[in-house]
């Protein structure tokens, strides 16, 4: 029996993350548009709270395929976590019944593990909220020495006006801030702004205690001397997030504010982020020009008949043997937006009906993304409550003198979930430096087989005479500083396709471990642990990941075969002013030429993360919406004009 004819339209975006939130959002702005359809694809299902109404949009669609964020911030709450992960490796969802639809993919490769998300508003269900700026000097920014598009404060300042505009107002406090600005997140709960503006500025008479302990640290961090060749390019101030926070008006119940739950990435149970999935019911899908099909994992793209482009993807509504599971939709306008890997994985597929850039899959950057942990064996002076907060409250900027490595550090959050398993395997590391890794993974099995067992809370329940016997998960922490670092990595990985059509990945030149940014960050950090010692609070210094490059037994050896992670990849199909240096143009489109050639296929674009030229040492969501913003303004005549 013939396959029925693919359902057509005008635009097909592959993805619902920031770029394709930017492209919809100025097409339907665009007057030449006024007749046509969008058609969007996503993978993932809804995403929403328990705690709150049902959406609008989703209480008048209740065939949407809808999910809850996982809860109990405790160790069941990790258990339920665990069941929306799905890895390239292993799938660690519980099958029983059927498993739930993920909500992270865990993408685990020899030198590093990347997490990215599936979901109805892409990778912001799962990021931290934080829009900044790469460090900027005299109008330029230097990590964008090489790039073909160089963006400047107009560029950032018209991406901060759409986060405004089509994500919602975040809250500002008694005065007025500039377009796109959040009032900072940086205290302990919400406080008049004026005793916010003396917190932060350390006014004389000031209250530091109304700070998160872990903004207070890294505050008072950025004060100390950390060495000849670090010089501080930005001093710490607050970040910036798309987070509404109290400003002492009326509740309107609209905007419900931060409630320093400290499990951003996890879904925000109070509903304070705003998060893509909003912008999409709010701004996008009131429309009836666009139509959203939710659970269409996109397998590959080919040339369609009479023009324009065939997109086959897998409908998850159904099973695996229903006749309707495999789909085939067309549009003379297709815009990738799927994300770094989603995107560089479906151009490698489809490369073998069409002609693309030999630089497609090639120079993957991981950000420069590093984490670790400082912890004090003995309390701190005040307590840093990882637990506590925003993922990321506040920031400073480093660079190595005499190069052009870059360094942001950020303080960062730990779920109340994860605690008990990052606080034992803290222990299981002692000082991070000689404990031999099948031990250290021994006694951390040990320690959680332990104190999950119900028999020993039964016959040995802890006792009260003991501060340390029965902590809460925000105890376990409480001494404990967490932070992300991002650098201005080489860009040297390329992804290829294995003999089951999924991603591999390599570097070029050695591994990535070898890359000198890393050797900079652990100098950083540990300068900063001294900085920050005394001798009653003696801190220690404890990589993230706990695992290792080779065998992934726990394994936090200060030596070159270590393992990163990262949430913030980049590059895959990179743009370049030709197909000798990049795999889109300047204006997104894919070029249509193997090598040194700048002709490009009719009507196909990129739009997301993986057309980045390099690291940015920052969080990219503000840059990624400025790049898609100018890529957008061009699939806007494109679109108006049926191809292009």
């Amino acid at each position: 029996m013939p396959a029925p004819p693919p359902d057509s339209f005008d635009v097909i975006i592959v993805g619902t993350g920031f770029g394709a939130n930017v492209v919809v959002t100025e097409l339907l702005q665009n007057p030449g548009f006024k007749d046509k359809k969008i058609l969007l694809l996503e993978r993932g299902a809804w995403w929403v709270t328990p705690e709150r109404p049902l959406p609008g949009y989703l209480q008048n669609n209740p065939q949407e395929p809808i999910q809850y964020w996982p809860r109990p911030n405790n160790q069941k709450g990790l258990t339920e976590m665990l069941s929306v992960v799905k890895t390239n490796t292993i799938d660690m969802r519980n099958r029983h019944g059927g498993a739930p639809q993920p909500l992270y993919y865990f993408n685990s490769f020899e030198d590093v593990d990347i997490l990215t998300s599936s979901g109805v508003g892409g990778g912001s269900l799962i990021y931290s909220n934080v829009s900044v700026r790469p460090h900027e000097s005299g109008g330029d920014h230097p990590v964008m020495e090489d790039w073909p598009v160089k963006l400047k404060p107009a560029d950032y300042d018209a991406a901060a006006g759409w986060m405004e505009d089509f994500r919602g107002t975040p809250a500002k406090g008694a005065t007025p801030a500039r377009k796109g600005e959040a009032i900072p997140v940086v205290t302990k709960f919400p406080v008049p702004q004026a005793t916010l503006n003396g917190v932060i500025s350390s006014a004389p008479g000031s209250d530091q205690n109304l700070l998160l302990g872990r903004t207070r640290w890294l505050k008072e961090a950025s004060t100390k001397n950390l060495g000849p060749d670090l010089e501080q390019v930005k001093s710490w101030e607050p970040l910036k997030l798309q987070v509404f926070d109290y400003d002492g008006k009326p509740d309107t119940g609209s905007s419900p504010p931060c409630e320093r739950q400290g499990r951003c990435f996890l879904g925000c149970l109070p509903g304070a982020r705003h998060t893509l999935n909003k912008t999409l019911m709010n701004h996008v899908l009131t429309d009836k020009r666009v139509e959203l099909r939710a659970l269409a994992e996109v397998d590959v793209m080919e040339p369609a008949d009479g023009g324009g482009y065939l997109i086959k993807y897998q409908n998850h509504r159904v099973g695996d043997h229903h006749p309707d599971r495999d789909k085939q939709v067309k549009a003379p306008v297709v815009v990738m937006a799927a994300g770094v890997l989603g995107t560089t994985k479906l151009m490698l597929r489809s490369s073998a009906k069409f002609t693309f850039s030999d630089e497609l899959g090639k120079h993957f950057s991981t950000n420069g993304d590093a984490a670790g942990f400082i912890r004090y064996a003995s309390p701190f002076t005040y307590p840093l409550w990882a637990t506590r907060g925003p993922i990321n409250t506040s920031h400073v900027m480093y660079k190595v003198k005499n190069t052009g490595t870059f360094i942001n550090v950020e303080d960062a959050g730990v779920p109340s979930m994860f605690a008990g398993v990052v606080k034992r395997a803290l222990e299981a590391f002692g000082n991070g430096v000689d404990r031999d890794p099948l031990l250290s993974t021994l006694d951390l099995i040990w320690n959680v087989v332990k104190d999950n067992n119900p028999l020993e809370e039964l016959f040995h329940p802890p006792d009260a005479r003991k501060a340390g016997d029965a902590q809460t998960e925000d105890e376990m922490l409480q001494h404990t500083f967490f932070f992300n670092l991002m650098g201005r990595d080489r860009a040297r990985g390329r992804f290829e396709l294995n003999n089951k059509r999924e991603l591999k990945l390599s570097f070029t030149g050695g591994p990535l471990s070898d890359d000198p940014v890393y050797q900079k960050m652990d100098e950083l950090m540990q300068a900063m642990t001294a900085a920050m010692s005394t001798p009653q609070s003696f801190g220690h210094y404890v990589r993230f990941p706990f695992w290792s490059r080779k065998n992934k037994l726990l394994d936090n050896q200060f030596h070159a075969e270590r393992r990163a992670m990262t949430v913030h990849p980049l590059g895959g199909c990179r743009m370049g002013n030709s197909s000798t240096d990049g795999v889109v143009d300047v204006k997104g489109r894919v070029f249509n030429t193997a090598t040194g050639g700048d002709s490009v296929h009719s009507g196909l674009y990129i739009a997301d993360g993986s057309v980045m030229p390099g690291p940015l040492a920052v969080n990219p969501t503000l840059t990624i919406v400025a790049m898609a913003q100018k890529i957008a303004a061009n699939i806007q005549q494109a679109a108006a004009a049926g191809g292009g």
